[in-house]
Formats: C-alpha cells, structure tokens, sequence
C-alpha cells in the first residue's frame, strides 16, 4: 500500500519543484512553495502512518544499540520549548539531566 500512496505524491512534489525553477512572479512561487510545504507534510504524515501500522502488525523488531546522546541532548536544549519540558519534570520515567 505505501507504494501506491506514496509515488503520486513523488509526482507531485517533483513536478512543484520544477515549476519553482520556471516561477516568474512572487506570487507563483508562495503558491507553489505552499504546495510543496503541504505535499512534504502530507508525505511525512503517510510514513509516519505507515510506520504505526507496520508497528501495530508486529511487523517492526526494536534493537538495542549503543548511541551517544550528548550532541541530541545539546540539540533539544537549543529549542525554545526543551526548558519548560524540563521544568515540568520526569514523564514516563524519562528525566532529563545534562
């Protein structure tokens, strides 16, 4: 199913794309770019769909694997909303600490 739903959209996005290289007026390209912001919204939410779906089949095998959290954690701390989620505290048995 995700083929089907996501190649004409492909198409779409693709075909937006090329129309902003050939936009002649401001006007065109704030519609055009309108439509490719909506079309990789659209495409992001059908994966993230998808992924549920794949996930809610048992389709999905979670691995355990080393990371390094250090540079994520510096990223979230850099976004506006990451010290009120801190200050409001541990979720779920998450804390955060850095």
């Amino acid at each position: 199913m995700s083929h089907e739903i996501r190649t004409p959209l492909n198409g779409v996005l693709g075909l937006t794309e090329l129309a902003l290289r050939t936009a002649t007026s401001a006007e065109q390209r704030r519609f055009l770019e309108t439509a490719h912001d909506s079309g990789q919204t659209l495409l992001r939410l059908i994966n993230d769909v998808l992924d549920l779906s794949r996930i809610e089949a048992g389709h999905v095998e979670l691995q355990a694997a080393p990371f390094r959290s250090g540079g994520t954690a510096r990223r979230c701390h850099a976004q506006p909303d990451f010290d009120d989620a801190a200050a409001r505290g541990p979720v779920d048995g998450l804390r955060l600490a850095w």
